[in-house]
């Protein structure tokens, strides 16, 4: 059942954003997840896949993978825009000649990054 608060947002169009960003944390990378607080998102948030809460970045994350990026956009859809402009940025940079990584921008990421 949906929040009260969260049905009032997504009537009124105003979603929270959730920005994710991708950093070393314990020797791997993972993917970031920055909200403002809010109880709703964050029981959602325990809802995905190995998440977890990072004091050191004081967000939630889960492993930078396909599955993990792809579960956010789908458990979120509806509840809170995400922006992936700042992951979709850092894959451009690390494009070379030998690797190229294809990352599927969000429709409100597509209105924000500039490239």
């Amino acid at each position: 059942m949906l929040n009260l608060k969260i049905l009032c947002q997504y009537v009124n169009n105003i979603m929270i954003t959730i920005a994710l960003d991708t950093v070393i944390h314990r020797n791997k990378e993972i993917l970031l997840l920055r909200f403002p607080f809010d109880n709703e998102l964050i029981n959602i948030a325990k809802k995905l896949n190995d998440v977890r809460w990072s004091a050191t970045h004081k967000a939630w994350y889960a492993a930078h993978t396909p599955e993990s990026l792809k579960q956010i956009k789908q458990i979120f859809t509806g509840i809170a825009n995400i922006d992936d402009s700042v992951i979709a940025r850092k894959a451009i940079q690390k494009i070379n000649p030998t690797t190229i990584q294809i990352h599927e921008l969000s429709e409100y990421a597509k209105n924000k990054i500039t490239i």
